[in-house]
């Protein structure tokens, strides 16, 4: 019995220290972020990945992310995985480019929906692969937004 009582105060005080274990929707809102095409092909040894994605901010105002990259993208991974689901690579989408302000710029993800194509060039993934699954996932940093963001895994066939 005092186990038990021991346990619902813990998760008690788990849930009003960290907000972050309630649901989004229970504030009211929430960001989707989903993958609406996924294509791959073979580069020179890579394999570069291009992903549409759409973001859904049903959140009831703005979301505002400071970006070194321009970009709201710039705390999202690529992960690619095989058919069994063993994780082959996990790259973030800032991995192949340049900063582009060093104190950071905002960037505005507006209510409604907004769609991007993010590209990920990729190196050491089986070059006899015919099919992987990507999955992107990640947090907006410094946004006004707590959450992770993660989009479902996704089959795509290696051209």
């Amino acid at each position: 019995m005092f186990r038990l009582l021991l346990l619902l105060c813990s998760v008690v005080s788990m849930l009003m220290l960290c907000p972050s274990f309630v649901s989004a929707d229970e504030g009211g809102g929430y960001l989707s972020m989903n993958l609406t095409r996924v294509s791959a092909e073979r580069m020179k040894g890579d394999i570069l990945f291009r992903c549409d994605v759409d973001l859904e901010n049903a959140t009831g105002s703005d979301i505002r992310v400071i970006s070194n990259f321009a970009t709201e993208f710039d705390g999202i991974d690529i992960v690619v995985t095989n058919k069994k689901g063993r994780i082959l690579a996990q790259q973030p989408y800032i991995y192949h480019q340049s900063p582009f302000s060093p104190d950071g710029q905002a960037v505005v993800i507006k209510k409604g929906k907004s769609s991007s194509t993010l590209v990920f060039p990729i190196t050491g993934i089986d070059s006899k692969a015919k099919a992987l699954k990507v999955r992107l996932v990640g947090a907006l940093n410094r946004s006004t937004y707590p959450n992770v963001c993660s989009t479902e895994t996704v089959k795509v066939d290696v051209r």
